[in-house]
């Protein structure tokens, strides 16, 4: 039944390994920093993975636990001085060709600058989840997802024209 277990783990971790990716470079500041949140992420993933419930998608219950290890990443790192020296470091995105994509840089760049459950909220509307989705995942209704949507996207423009 264990193997069987990890089997079925590893296969739902491998349809949905975009999310892991995602969250942890836009939760880090640096190359490093990605990987050690990713292996948090995976590691806390397996552990809780006893609780997930099939009834339910997958990729949900994987972005609350992405996101609430993800958070909790950022609210350990307290030191001012390391966040300033990290954002003065390009963030790692290619294509295939392993060009860098500027637009890509410059979202990641406005994105960091948000606060970590606003970040959050964007992020899984970039992925595609539906604001029902969103709103299970941060325990908010989805009239807050849809209001916070509109000012974060608002800020982020904002925020675009100073740069």
């Amino acid at each position: 039944m264990e193997n069987f277990k990890t089997k079925e783990f590893e296969n739902l971790i491998g349809s949905h390994k975009g999310i892991l990716i995602s969250v942890s470079r836009n939760y880090s500041y640096c190359e490093e920093e990605q990987k050690d949140l990713f292996q948090e992420i995976m590691l806390q993933a397996w552990r809780s993975f006893a609780t997930y419930n099939s009834d339910f998608k997958f990729s949900t219950w994987l972005y609350r636990v992405s996101l609430n290890v993800a958070i909790s990443y950022v609210r350990k790192k307290t030191s001012e001085q390391r966040k300033l020296a990290a954002f003065e470091k390009e963030p790692v995105i290619a294509t295939e060709n392993n060009e860098p994509i500027e637009q890509f840089i410059q979202l990641e760049r406005l994105l960091k600058k948000l606060c970590p459950l606003d970040r959050a909220l964007i992020l899984m509307q970039l992925d595609g989840l539906e604001h029902g989705a969103i709103a299970d995942v941060m325990h908010i209704s989805k009239s807050n997802v849809s209001t916070r949507l509109v000012r974060i996207k608002e800020q982020l423009v904002l925020m675009n024209k100073r740069k």
